[in-house]
């Protein structure tokens, strides 16, 4: 999961995960030490919901500190990029215990 995590995080596609394990295990990852290529969930479909479990976990956190803090911001832009593709973007800031948080 932690692979899952560090490729969507580094924009990374998900092809590289299995390279990825292949060189965590070579460098003696012991969470990985008796594990063999049948045994990782690399088909595309598992990964997919493995980023799904992990941003639900992620908005879930979002969503507690928008709730628990008394001030909030939200700011969205609608851009077009180079393929002509709409894309919009949102920004929510939070204060939590006097300490701003910015999500996008």
């Amino acid at each position: 999961m932690k692979c899952v995590y560090w490729l969507a995080k580094e924009d990374m596609p998900q092809s590289k995960f299995t390279s990825l394990v292949e060189l965590l295990k070579e460098n003696e990852c012991p969470d990985l030490k008796n594990v063999s290529g049948n045994q990782l969930y690399n088909h595309h479909s598992m990964l997919d919901d493995m980023e799904e479990a992990i941003a639900q976990v992620i908005d879930s956190d979002i969503d507690k500190d928008i709730q628990s803090s008394g001030v909030f911001g939200i700011m969205v832009d609608e851009s077009i990029d180079i393929a002509l593709h709409k894309v919009m973007s949102e920004v929510i800031r939070v204060v939590i215990e006097g300490e701003p948080r910015t999500y996008f």
